[in-house]
């Protein structure tokens, strides 16, 4: 594995017990890992993504001035209302998937967002993305 400081380390994982070993590819530590767990999670990095480019737009819609009324209708403009409410689908979404899915595996497949975030960005709000925000975006998931 590598670590952000340059160096490279070995990961020691403990042998898994035989009551835990369990039949078939499909299975891991107790949990059944399905084409649509695996497509739920997938949903919930797209939800999270879109949420992501909605609060980024209600940000630029947002004028303080204040604490003011002016201030706070402005603050829940409908992209942030929508963003909102993607926010918590995704939540709701994501509890559902922790059901059947361990969180390692969960958590690995939701580290995506950290590429699609920025990609989207630039495609939808004309943001400048760098090759080192690419290569930056799997490390940090594997820090």
């Amino acid at each position: 594995m590598w670590c952000p400081a340059g160096c490279f380390y070995v990961a020691v994982v403990p042998a898994p017990r035989a009551d835990r070993l369990r039949r078939g590819p499909s299975q891991l530590h107790g949990f059944e890992v399905t084409a649509r767990s695996l497509l739920l999670t997938l949903n919930c990095v797209v939800l999270i993504a879109v949420g992501q480019l909605l609060f980024k737009s209600a940000a630029g819609q947002w004028r303080v001035d204040g604490w003011s009324w002016t201030t706070l209708r402005g603050f829940l403009s409908p992209a942030m209302l929508v963003a909102l409410f993607i926010y918590a689908v995704a939540t709701l979404l994501w509890v559902f998937v922790l059901r059947t899915v361990p969180l390692s595996s969960a958590y690995a497949l939701f580290s995506l967002a950290f590429l699609i975030v920025p990609l989207l960005a630039r495609i939808f709000l004309g943001e400048p993305i760098s090759a080192n925000t690419l290569m930056e975006a799997p490390s940090s998931s594997w820090a």
